[in-house]
């Protein structure tokens, strides 16, 4: 799951590793071991991160429903409906997560972002490197914040970058919604909200894990995290 690199550095689960996407690992470990067979799971992604969790439903006899917005990346949908999962294709993903709200909170599904700051999966994820900077592509940017809310806890000083990928046929960054009450969780501004000391790299790369190895090209004892986005 880790690739070393030179400089001390190391990627994480890069598009380019063996045994599936970060994203992957994230879901399976996301979705509790004793969950019966035939559960109903559900999330909300812009893209990979449901299709990681239709195929690792699958995988568990899981039952599945992702919604998913109107501008989803063709591949993505292309690989959601060759799973058995439920695809809901909606604008109004304001309803989308009162819908899941609601059904985490009555029995209906297990909603798989309400154990996302509760899970252990970051921390074995994680290994005790000696890291002095985190360096995540992003996306939605649940790899920059849930890690480096985790690293932090560990090391208040290490330094976090975000990296967006700029190529064409590339879907945005963040969510990209006009929604009132909601975040663009992957937005540079919202992302300094969290971490103020943020550094911000704009890299024009054919996918995130290539921009993610640019930047740390310049960096030493960094720890780089990506999920491929092309």
């Amino acid at each position: 799951m880790i690739e070393q690199l030179t400089n001390g550095n190391f990627l994480l689960m890069g598009g380019r590793a063996p045994g599936g996407s970060l994203k992957h690992v994230l879901m399976d470990r996301l979705l509790p071991k004793d969950l019966p067979a035939q559960s109903l799971v559900a999330d909300l992604s812009a893209g990979l991160a449901a299709v990681a969790l239709a195929q690792v439903a699958e995988q568990r006899n899981l039952r599945c429903r992702v919604y998913v917005p109107p501008t989803i990346a063709e591949h993505y949908l292309r690989a959601l409906n060759a799973t058995p999962a439920q695809v809901v294709v909606t604008g109004s993903l304001e309803s989308a997560f009162q819908e899941l709200q609601t059904g985490h909170h009555s029995g209906e599904l297990y909603w798989t972002r309400q154990n996302y700051q509760d899970c252990d999966a970051y921390s074995h994820l994680t290994p005790p490197l000696q890291v002095e900077h985190l360096v995540a592509g992003v996306g939605t940017g649940c790899a920059l914040r849930s890690f480096g809310a985790h690293l932090k806890g560990r090391n208040p000083l290490i330094q976090l970058h975000a990296v967006y990928a700029q190529a064409p046929g590339l879907r945005p960054s963040g969510l990209s919604l006009d929604l009132p009450n909601l975040p663009d969780v992957g937005s540079q501004a919202y992302l300094r909200h969290l971490f103020p000391e943020l550094q911000i790299h704009t890299v024009e790369a054919q996918n995130s894990t290539d921009a993610v190895l640019e930047v740390m090209k310049g960096l030493q004892n960094a720890l780089g995290i990506s999920v491929e986005r092309s």
